[in-house]
């Protein structure tokens, strides 16, 4: 649980730390009382949004088969899903620019893996309201050229049609961390024999 939600249920529910951080029944039974029904947290829906369990599932596949399922992208985008990225031009991060139909944003997945391997990809919290869903999680990736991991946290903001298909996605992750590990070493210098 993020520590600024945590405060303001310690604040609200008038529970002391050592209650809050040790028990979870503590902590559901705050969320319910004192956030509202269209948030969810830790994976556990506490609404009915007909669209979230489905890009749950998108996310599920793609963490449990690393990256390998853009069928379940695919089903859940409209033909003209866009995703807004970063424009990003550093080492590693030449996916990350906006793309503007389904078959650029499957493009955009793809080309994800063309310079990472994927370790984990976790969402955290959903936050839902109407037509539009946020996630918060945390990935970890290797880069393919120099073999380093970078674990970085994540948001992606998701918009829906009245047809369930998903017309946008803007996502915001650490880009400098992601630079920093494609970015090679320096070799070590050698010291000369005297």
């Amino acid at each position: 649980m993020l520590p600024s939600i945590k405060k303001r249920l310690i604040r609200r529910a008038k529970l002391d730390r050592k209650s809050v951080s040790t028990s979870r029944i503590a902590v559901h039974l705050t969320l319910r009382q004192y956030c509202p029904a269209s948030i969810c947290f830790g994976g556990k829906q506490m609404t009915e949004n007909p669209n979230l369990a489905r890009l749950k599932a998108a996310y599920q596949a793609w963490n449990d088969r690393k990256g390998d399922s853009l069928k379940e992208w695919a089903d859940l985008m409209d033909d003209q899903c866009r995703i807004a990225s970063i424009h990003e031009d550093a080492p590693g991060l030449s996916f990350a620019a906006d793309r503007n139909s389904k078959q650029e944003c499957l493009d955009y997945l793809s080309a994800i893996l063309k310079e990472w391997t994927m370790v984990h990809f976790t969402p955290e919290i959903y936050v839902c309201e109407g037509d539009n869903i946020a996630m918060f999680g945390r990935c970890q990736y290797t880069n393919i050229a120099t073999g380093r991991d970078v674990e970085c946290q994540l948001a992606n903001l998701w918009r829906f049609n009245s047809a369930g298909k998903a017309l946008k996605t803007t996502e915001v992750f650490d880009t400098a961390a992601a630079a920093a590990v494609a970015i090679p070493l320096p070799a070590k210098k050698q010291e000369q024999p005297s």
